[in-house]
């Protein structure tokens, strides 16, 4: 299943909590459009990790404009582009206006057996730093938070205080990175609830997306995943309950 290829090429051995393997994304990314097999080498994840310290080192100097949209691209490219949709557009409310809550936006929906949603939170070391300290660090200095992340207890890392803008209230938010994992599970939730229901029509919720043709068929599995990532080497993600659906969709070329 393709998810299954995708967690294993986000995670470590740790089931909950990975590495990020920057060198085998890059070799994804040229990859592009082509099938992801079972025999890809990650048995070897940790030995490439340490041979990607050079270009780590270059990506802090972009660690400021790093965001979910660079994330979510990097993911897209990971999935061959006949099963990826994303920003799968929902009709969330049909009784509020555009703008109001009547529209929800997948980040990722994945074609297959089983109809996979993704969820992705990005969380920058300087939104955790501004909880720390108020000076603006360095490239070294950023280097080395990154490196306390990615061997942190989970515990304690799911504690830490995050911090960031909120264009809808014009304010800093004050956080933590289990709140980002839990809220981001409850949002995908919501999105998996209205995709089982299928085509959206005037009068009621569902999906409302040109790329997908909705069939009605016997029942399916919409399955879901939130993935967290902080820094550029720590992931944790989280499945959440599978949904039934009786429809079957298909992506239109």
């Amino acid at each position: 299943m393709m998810i299954i290829h995708l967690i294993y090429l986000l995670q470590n051995e740790n089931p909950e909590t990975s590495k990020v393997n920057h060198k085998k994304i890059n070799k994804n990314i040229k990859r592009n459009n082509e099938e992801v097999t079972a025999d890809d080498p990650f048995i070897n994840l940790k030995k490439r990790q340490r041979q990607n310290e050079d270009y780590i080192g270059l990506a802090y100097k972009d660690l400021v404009s790093a965001n979910e949209s660079v994330l979510q691209v990097t993911i897209e490219l990971l999935l061959p582009s006949k099963y990826r949709v994303p920003e799968l557009c929902l009709i969330m409310n049909t009784a509020v206006n555009k703008g109001n809550g009547k529209f929800g936006f997948l980040d990722v929906f994945v074609l297959g057996e089983c109809y996979t949603n993704i969820e992705l939170k990005y969380i920058p070391l300087t939104g955790l730093v501004s909880n720390t300290d108020a000076r603006d660090l360095n490239a070294n200095e950023l280097g080395e938070l990154d490196k306390v992340i990615e061997r942190e207890d989970e515990d304690i890392l799911l504690r830490r205080q995050y911090r960031y803008y909120d264009k809808k209230t014009n304010k800093y938010i004050r956080t933590t990175i289990n709140d980002v994992l839990n809220n981001g599970a409850k949002q995908l939730e919501r999105y998996m609830r209205i995709i089982a229901k299928g085509q959206a029509n005037k009068y009621s919720t569902g999906v409302c997306d040109e790329r997908i043709k909705i069939i009605n068929s016997n029942p399916n599995k919409l399955i879901g995943f939130v993935i967290v990532v902080i820094g550029f080497r720590r992931i944790i993600w989280r499945s959440v309950d599978e949904k039934s659906t009786n429809y079957r969709y298909i992506k239109i070329n």
